[in-house]
């Protein structure tokens, strides 16, 4: 399994706070059937600046790591990027990184907690004429999106990807969370389900839940475990067909309950 989020690299941001942190999350990790990581830093908010140059020196590192350490597991760089105007500029400059490799297409990016910025319109679209492909992450967490599913609509109509993060699928952060969740995936309105894992703790890895659960209600999972491949690789993905999300969907009054 490939996890295309996660906060694993030692004190760049919020994530691992050591490398002993590190080798924890990486046994997690692999407990969840996970074998390759894309190490995803905060870029670009009001706390964190992790240009390219330092998150493919500190993936090196715990490669090394992780290696020495008898761990079957490798890492690749990549950057959780706040949205912001100059993103694509940076992208051809290389300061800011695509998930996996920097010839790759698939740029991770998020959005504040409690809004959409005036301008993502515009620096999506000008990311996919340039032949990258924004991932826009945990979109079930950001208000804006709970409250007008439809700006996500609008967003994946454009071509924009999404993922959800598996705690919440898995319903770890809340019930509402996972409900929201699952009207997203029901929706096809989501691509990937990813750790976004931050430690072991209180924000570990259910990778292996949320994709039970979603084989059991969906009766599918191998999408986003195959996109998530394809991050990886570079191949494109063939998204599903994207739906306004039905309110008063059966799945959601289950949900409910």
């Amino acid at each position: 399994m490939i996890d295309i989020h996660c906060h694993i690299i030692p004190l760049l941001d919020d994530g691992s706070q050591s490398m002993e942190d590190t080798l924890l999350m990486a046994d997690q990790a692999i407990e969840n059937g996970i074998t390759s990581i894309i190490a995803t830093p905060h870029h670009q908010t009001a706390r964190f600046q992790n240009d390219a140059k330092i998150v493919l020196k500190k993936v090196a590192e715990v490669n090394r790591l992780l290696s020495e350490n008898g761990k079957h597991l490798t890492i690749y760089p990549g950057q959780e990027i706040r949205l912001y105007p100059d993103l694509v500029t940076d992208l051809n400059q290389g300061s800011s990184l695509p998930l996996a490799s920097s010839e790759h297409p698939y740029v991770l990016i998020e959005f504040p907690a409690d809004q959409i910025p005036m301008y993502a319109e515009k620096v999506t679209y000008d990311l996919l004429n340039n032949g990258y492909i924004p991932v826009i992450a945990h979109p079930e967490r950001n208000s804006s999106i709970v409250e007008d599913p439809e700006k996500l609509y609008k967003l994946v109509s454009q071509g924009c990807l999404s993922q959800v993060t598996a705690a919440s699928v898995a319903g770890v952060l809340s019930k509402k969370v996972q409900r929201i969740s699952f009207q997203l995936i029901e929706a096809s309105l989501v691509h990937f389900v990813a750790s976004d894992a931050h430690n072991t703790t209180s924000r570990g890895f259910y990778n292996l839940p949320a994709l039970t659960l979603i084989e059991d209600k969906f009766g599918n999972s191998s999408y986003f475990l195959d996109n998530a491949r394809k991050v990886l690789t570079g191949d494109p993905i063939c998204p599903d067909y994207p739906e306004k999300v039905k309110k008063n969907s059966l799945l959601l009054k289950l949900f409910r309950k």
